[in-house]
């Protein structure tokens, strides 16, 4: 079983191209993604420290 940091690792090594698309959406909303699930991954992070 992975812990926490192994699978945020993996799940933020995931191309963008991959969880979006990049027909789907613009650059800037995918920033914007981008940025909310880093600031996600912190609280992520201190939760499972």
């Amino acid at each position: 079983m992975l812990g926490p940091n192994n699978l945020l690792r993996s799940y933020l090594d995931l191309p963008w191209e991959f969880l979006f698309g990049d027909h789907l959406v613009n650059r800037r909303l995918r920033e914007r993604c981008h940025l909310f699930y880093l600031i996600q991954s912190q609280k992520f992070y201190f939760i499972s420290h």
